[in-house]
């Protein structure tokens, strides 16, 4: 039996799995892997999880639309740190909402790609208006808004 790798053209670098990628995570906001396993939301512990969500949600679909075989459920992408499948696309969302608020948060992500060598993943930005900004932001976040 041809196993899929032999075939010619599947160029995804092996090797990424989402524990490396929880690993990267991690090491980038100074967390340990028992941090970010439990349940805590104490400092940067749930920014840990969502940059791991939202990695390893884009990893899976540039995977899924090259080697179909190695694709990741929603709900195995959860399961490495202990949350459902509504969790995963809730953090996805929410780095995916703070794209183009914080440059910080695009240069975690890119960091965090070139640790593990996932191919470039599209990262959208919105460039949003000052009243466009949540209730809970704080003015040190507010002095990093991108505006036109």
């Amino acid at each position: 039996m041809i196993r899929p790798e032999t075939f010619v053209g599947m160029n995804i670098p092996k090797g990424i799995s989402l524990e490396s990628i929880l690993q990267a995570s991690c090491k980038l906001t100074g967390v340990t892997k028992e941090e970010a396993l439990s349940k805590s939301r104490f400092n940067k512990i749930p920014y840990c999880r969502q940059l791991y969500c939202y990695v390893a949600y884009h990893c899976n679909k540039k995977l899924s639309t090259e080697r179909q075989s190695h694709r990741k459920s929603l709900h195995e992408i959860g399961a490495l740190i202990n949350c459902d499948y509504s969790t995963v696309l809730a953090s996805k969302n929410k780095i995916q909402n703070q794209l183009g608020i914080y440059d910080d948060v695009t240069q975690d992500i890119k960091i965090i790609q070139d640790a593990v060598m996932i191919p470039n993943i599209q990262i959208n930005t919105k460039v949003v208006n000052s009243s466009t900004v949540g209730y809970y932001n704080t003015p040190e976040r507010m002095s990093k808004l991108v505006t036109k």
